[in-house]
């Protein structure tokens, strides 16, 4: 009985110490150029080692550019209109990587599932950001930005932000 109990405990335990919390990136578009406009799933993760993860789904889908990048960006209270023309350079933001890149090699088509997954830097409020931003580094252009539900401990609760941005699971009762 002993070892059925401990075995439940740690079951529940475990369940919760790999717990995440998921955001769907939305409202795409921005972009005057349509070609340039993402369409399809992209989905933000907070895990609980203080990374990010980003899911491009399989209906994800821009123009191919010679390095359209990702990142999430604290908007800081800027308007869209205010972003849009906002070089990534100048916005708070965390990288994820090459999202497509016409010239490279391998070639990275600007369709088809991409994970990525990024530390959250120290000195960095997870909370603090709400755009999936797309952007062109050659060119230094806007590509595309969509917005997700920033993480909080309202809609996060399994998880809390300490004052060293490490993420720790919340007291549990079992």
């Amino acid at each position: 009985m002993k070892k059925l109990l401990l075995s439940i405990i740690l079951f529940f335990v475990y369940q919760f110490s790999i717990a995440q919390c998921v955001a769907l990136a939305t409202n795409f578009g921005n972009n005057t150029v349509v070609s340039y406009e993402v369409t399809g799933d992209v989905t933000v993760t907070l895990n609980t080692n203080n990374t990010v993860s980003l899911d491009l789904g399989s209906n994800f889908m821009t123009a191919a550019g010679p390095d359209v990048r990702v990142y999430l960006v604290n908007s800081n209270g800027m308007s869209d209109t205010a972003l849009k023309t906002t070089k990534i350079a100048n916005l708070i933001n965390i990288e994820f990587g090459l999202v497509s890149c016409t010239g490279c090699v391998p070639l990275i088509p600007a369709n088809g599932a991409k994970t990525f997954n990024v530390s959250v830097p120290n000195g960095q409020d997870i909370r603090d950001y709400d755009k999936v931003f797309f952007y062109c580094l050659q060119f230094d252009a806007f590509w595309d930005f969509g917005s997700f539900t920033s993480f909080t401990d309202a809609n996060c609760d399994v998880l809390s932000v300490d004052n060293n941005n490490n993420f720790k699971l919340k007291n549990i009762i079992l």
